[in-house]
C-alpha cells in the first residue's frame, strides 16, 4: 500500500541483542521502528522489567529487595521453589505497582494523518480478528 502512494520502504530484520536492544530499543535508529516482544519466559520477563539496567525497565525500578528475588528465580532449578519464588514476587509487585497493568489493544485506540494525506484507509485488526472501524 505504501508503495502505491509513492513511499518506498524496505523492511529490515535486525539482531535482536545486537542492534534492536542495543541501538533501536534505546531510539538510535532513522526512519521507523517496530518490533514486538511477545510472551516469553517468566524469569527473563523479570529481569529485563525489573533488574536495574534491565532491556525494559522503562519505570527505572532500582529496588535491591526485588533484585535479590529476581537473582534467585534466575538460579533456581528445583521448578516447585522456582514457582514459589515468583509467586512471591507477583505479591510484592502486585504491592509495589512499578507498572499498572494493562490489556494491549483494549480500551480507546485514535489515528491521526497530516491534512495533505488523501484517503488513508482504516485497515487495524484487533486480537480477536475483527476489523475496527
Amino acid at each position: 500500500m505504501l508503495r502505491d502512494v509513492g513511499i518506498k520502504a524496505e523492511a529490515v530484520v535486525d539482531d535482536i541483542n545486537a542492534v534492536y536492544y542495543a541501538k533501536t530499543f534505546r531510539g538510535d535508529f532513522d526512519g521507523l521502528a517496530q518490533g514486538y516482544h511477545g510472551p516469553s519466559e517468566v524469569g527473563e520477563t523479570l529481569s529485563e522489567e525489573y533488574l536495574p539496567g534491565g532491556a525494559r525497565n522503562f519505570s527505572q525500578v532500582n529496588d535491591p529487595v526485588l533484585t535479590d528475588k529476581v537473582n534467585k528465580v534466575q538460579s533456581e532449578l528445583d521448578p516447585q521453589k522456582r514457582l514459589q519464588l515468583i509467586r512471591d514476587i507477583q505479591t510484592d509487585l502486585a504491592k509495589s505497582m512499578y507498572y499498572v497493568p494493562t490489556v494491549y489493544d483494549a480500551g480507546p485506540q485514535w489515528q491521526a494523518w497530516n491534512p495533505r494525506v488523501k484517503g488513508a484507509p482504516d485497515l487495524r485488526v484487533n486480537r480477536g480478528g475483527r476489523r475496527r472501524a
